[in-house]
């Protein structure tokens, strides 16, 4: 089978890894698989996985500017690319690719799959986006949700959420199995000490929160607990800054670590206070590590 793929840049974390992982696993069951992006995923991330570059001329990866340009563009690209190619499958997450791949997958008559990992307009509306960008968004989201013909959710909550946003769909939702093998019983679990968590830093983690509320504990508590935040990003510095005012001398930043199963192993408790972000790769490592998570409540983690 033909299959492509579509996605605007690489990025660290768990977005790129997930969908990295699926076109892996399709080419080595065989299939052809061709991923569109404008900038190439690193070399050991991808194995036979074809790709086809998007070329634009700007540099910049985010902004109203790029999106305005990306959006018409990619739309082109791979519809000329899928009349070129014939695919039999166009594989994409998130419901705005969904809208990119719709004209491709019309043009040539394959079928459109889409996983869902996060349900964005709910995340828009609790972060205070500006409406016109609300707006804009909700309409992409919904056309690619009606336009897809399967969706694949991991949860029962994202699956209602999806129907009452969208309303009528012509798509088959299927929801992944929850079968993964439960953890083997660790022996060493009355050694482990402390919370974790990891990520790529930003403010939407929310891990500030973390901070002020080990803050509220007295400190020979919050000294026996510490906290290991593992990771980079914009926030990271912010957030060391912040510890280092509240006298947090038991929260550590190791920086990015790309085998994070040692650290795991080594502690009680894994804190994901994020809101906005989807099924969590972080917290499925941190489950499997034995690890007893604590999640923010929202609709994704549900």
């Amino acid at each position: 089978m033909k299959i492509a793929s579509i996605y605007y840049t690489h990025k660290p974390g768990g977005f790129c890894k997930r969908l990295y992982r699926l076109l892996n696993s399709l080419r080595a069951r065989g299939h052809s698989v061709t991923y569109l992006s404008l900038d190439a995923p690193p070399a050991n991330a991808t194995n036979g996985v074809s790709f086809e570059r998007i070329e634009i001329a700007t540099e910049r990866r985010t902004g109203v500017i790029f999106w305005s340009k990306f959006l018409p563009l990619a739309r082109r690209c791979l519809k000329s690319w899928a009349l070129v190619n014939r695919p039999d499958r166009i594989v994409v997450f998130n419901p705005v690719y969904a809208w990119i791949a719709t004209p491709a997958a019309r043009a040539v008559g394959c079928k459109l799959v889409m996983f869902q990992r996060s349900l964005p307009w709910r995340t828009n509306q609790m972060n205070g986006t500006p409406w016109p960008v609300r707006a804009l968004s909700n309409s992409l989201e919904r056309s690619g949700l009606r336009a897809a013909s399967r969706i694949i959710v991991q949860t029962e909550v994202m699956e209602r959420e999806i129907l009452h946003f969208a309303g009528a769909l012509q798509a088959e939702l299927f929801r992944l199995p929850n079968d993964a093998p439960q953890p083997p019983a660790l022996n060493d679990f009355a050694t482990r000490r402390g919370a974790i968590g990891s990520g790529v830093l930003s403010r939407s983690k929310n891990y500030i929160l973390v901070l002020r509320a080990l803050c509220l504990l007295p400190p020979e508590v919050a000294g026996q607990i510490g906290f290991t935040l593992l990771g980079s990003g914009a926030a990271r510095e912010e957030l060391r800054q912040l510890a280092s005012a509240l006298q947090l001398t038991a929260v550590n930043f190791p920086g990015w670590v790309d085998n994070p199963w040692a650290a795991l192993a080594a502690h009680r408790y894994f804190i994901h206070p994020s809101t906005d972000e989807g099924m969590s790769n972080s917290v499925l490592e941190a489950l499997s590590a034995g690890l007893i998570g604590l999640s923010a409540r929202t609709p994704f983690s549900s």
